[in-house]
This record gives C-alpha cells, sequence and structure tokens, in this order.
C-alpha cells in the first residue's frame, strides 16, 4: 500500500513513537493509551506491508523502511505546521515581509483585495512595482526584490522573506476553506479532504 493513502492521524502517531522511542512516552505524548498504540503501529505496518519497527527491550527503534517513512512523515509536519500554527488562531494574520528592512520598494497588487486595498492607502512610497496578483509579490520578495504585505503562514513557510513588520490589525480576518459541491466528490478532491480533516479536527475546528 502507498503511504500516500494514510490519513494524518497514522502519521502523527507513527511519528510519536518513533520520536520518543516507545509506547509509554509516546502515550503521554498522544493521550492514546499504550495497546491503542501498539495496535494501531501493527495496523500501520500490514497496511503498508513493512516492518517499521524493531521492538525491544529497551523500546522501539525504527528499521531502515520505518526510516524512510520517518523522513517522509517529519517533512508532511514540518509543511502543514505554519498552516496548523496560524490555523489555531482561526483567523488570518497580515505582516510586511521583505528579505531585508533595506528592500525599500513596494509590491502593489492591483485588485480590490483588503491587503492590496491596506498597500494603495496607506503606503506613500517612491518606488513600487506593480504585479497582477498576490503571488507575483510573493515571488519578488522572495527574490529580494521587494517588501510584500503577506499572510503570516505564507512568510514563515517561505525560505528568504522576514517578517519586518507587527501584524496589520485591520488585516486579520476568517478564513474559510469550502469545495465545490460537484467537485467534493472528485478522487483528487477527496483525498485532500481525507488528509485535511484530522488535522483540523486535532486543533479544535469542527
Amino acid at each position: 500500500m502507498n503511504e500516500n493513502n494514510l490519513d494524518w492521524d497514522d502519521f502523527r502517531l507513527f511519528l510519536a513513537v518513533a520520536c520518543e522511542g516507545g509506547l509509554a512516552a509516546a502515550s503521554e505524548k498522544t493521550g492514546k493509551s499504550a495497546p491503542t498504540l501498539g495496535r494501531r503501529m501493527l495496523a500501520l505496518e500490514r497496511r503498508l506491508g513493512r516492518e517499521l519497527f524493531n521492538r525491544l527491550p529497551r523500546g522501539y527503534v525504527l528499521t531502515e523502511q520505518g526510516q524512510q517513512l520517518f523522513t517522509k512523515a517529519l517533512s508532511i509536519e514540518e509543511g502543514i505546521y505554519p498552516i496548523v500554527s496560524d490555523a489555531q488562531s482561526n483567523s488570518i494574520r497580515f505582516a510586511v515581509y521583505a528579505t531585508d528592512p533595506s528592500v525599500k520598494t513596494w509590491a502593489r497588487v492591483i485588485g480590490s483585495t483588503p491587503s492590496a486595498q491596506w498597500v494603495q492607502n496607506n503606503i506613500q512610497a517612491e518606488q513600487f512595482i506593480e504585479v497582477t496578483n498576490p503571488r507575483n509579490a510573493l515571488d519578488l520578495a522572495v527574490q529580494g526584490a521587494v517588501r510584500a504585505v503577506l499572510p503570516t503562514f505564507v512568510g514563515q513557510a517561505c525560505n528568504g522573506p522576514q517578517r519586518i513588520s507587527d501584524e496589520i490589525p485591520e488585516l486579520e480576518h476568517m478564513q474559510w476553506l469550502v469545495t465545490h459541491h460537484e467537485d467534493r466528490h472528485s478522487p483528487e478532491v477527496r483525498q485532500v479532504i481525507n488528509l485535511m480533516y484530522p488535522i483540523l479536527q486535532s486543533i479544535g475546528c469542527d
């Protein structure tokens, strides 16, 4: 079985057991009982058709195949952490990002989004680069060409830009994740929903 078909809860519990080196410590970290964790790890191994742990008297030690899965699972966790961190506040926040505070040219997005309007109404700079969508502003900020107003979870996830301002309170807002009624049944969209649901549920999003 391909590990891409596993849900996040499988990865989360696997990472806990691997990081803690045993069921007892992982139980404290996850809130699952040691017997439950033991059964979940056995079930995971059966679904994948791989032995992930050497079960030793001193604890659980990753096999070579377990180490490969651990690397992939850790990469997934690191990728979603900035999103989850911001999702815990149930709102999207914004700040100004640039590779260095000495960058004075601003990205000005041509549009009616709140962040675009905020730049147009509040920034009286002499140097602007006008772009047609926020993605262009992000790309220019990563290259060090401009300073740009970005969602904080985007800025934190990018290599290069750093936050050079306080958060902008008037841009903070709720963000809703929706799918089209017909598209939600497509395999690709359904796979994303199945992966994201336990993540959002684990941080208290209903």
